[in-house]
């Protein structure tokens, strides 16, 4: 089933909704074959996309679809962007890059708050070397990749559930 799982990247507490969440919320899919973490998305099923101008005007220039997986010991996100301009000379959040934004306290208040938000970009300039947002769970258990493509970049990532002190299960 579709369940809300609420967690708190601060202190690693978590809580389990006790009704189905709703089809705003993604799937992350169980697998017993963790996927190798080299950029390839192969392993993932692509079926969520985001069509959103962060930063700039004019119109979108690019195509992004994803997929997520996860296994007893990490959560894997892979992610596909077909985007002919890539560009990056400054700060991650200023470059093509894929920012991952982790809702912590499950408030849905639209913006990066401090209320146990987390943050972290795998942009053009640092590529495989993640930053991570300083007021969240120190994140040490993870692997990251970044690779072109002939339309694009792919970017793939683990993240260990042992950074939040969360132990999954089916459902």
């Amino acid at each position: 089933g579709r369940y809300r799982i609420g967690f708190n990247p601060r202190t690693g507490e978590y809580s389990f909704g006790v009704a189905p969440a709703g089809e705003d919320v993604a799937m992350a899919y169980y697998t017993e074959d963790a996927p190798v973490v080299d950029g390839q998305v192969d392993e993932y099923d692509l079926f969520y996309n985001s069509n959103i101008l962060t930063a700039g005007i004019g119109s979108i220039n690019n195509v992004v679809n994803w997929g997520a997986r996860w296994d007893m010991e990490s959560f894997y996100i892979g992610v596909q962007v077909t985007d002919e301009a890539l560009y990056g000379n400054g700060s991650p959040w200023d470059n093509d890059a894929i920012e991952f934004y982790i809702d912590g306290n499950n408030d849905k208040d639209g913006p990066y708050d401090l209320d146990f938000d987390t943050q972290v970009i795998l942009d053009i300039l640092n590529q495989s070397v993640p930053w991570f947002k300083a007021d969240g769970v120190p994140v040490t258990n993870y692997d990251a990749q970044w690779i072109y493509t002939g339309l694009g970049y792919n970017v793939e990532m683990r993240l260990g559930w042992a950074n939040f002190g969360f132990e999954p299960g089916r459902g």
